[in-house]
């Protein structure tokens, strides 16, 4: 038995062609909006992180003369 190896989109008139790839690049943009955010969130954790430990020392850390407390 054969199969059809053909992509419907090979066969498919312009119009359909031109939404077919429209539809690929709204993907592309919310795919790299969506790594944008999580980068910058994890960034922003990063620094927050580096600033609580800065100013409080290690989690769970003991120590007299830490400026903060976490």
């Amino acid at each position: 038995m054969k199969t059809s190896t053909t992509s419907p989109l090979a066969l498919a008139s312009k119009a359909e062609l031109t939404a077919a790839v429209e539809e690929a690049r709204d993907a592309v943009g919310a795919s790299f909006e969506r790594f944008c955010l999580v980068a910058g969130l994890a960034s922003l954790t990063q620094m927050l992180e580096e600033d609580a430990t800065a100013l409080a020392g290690a989690p769970h850390a003991r120590s007299a003369d830490k400026q903060g407390y976490r």
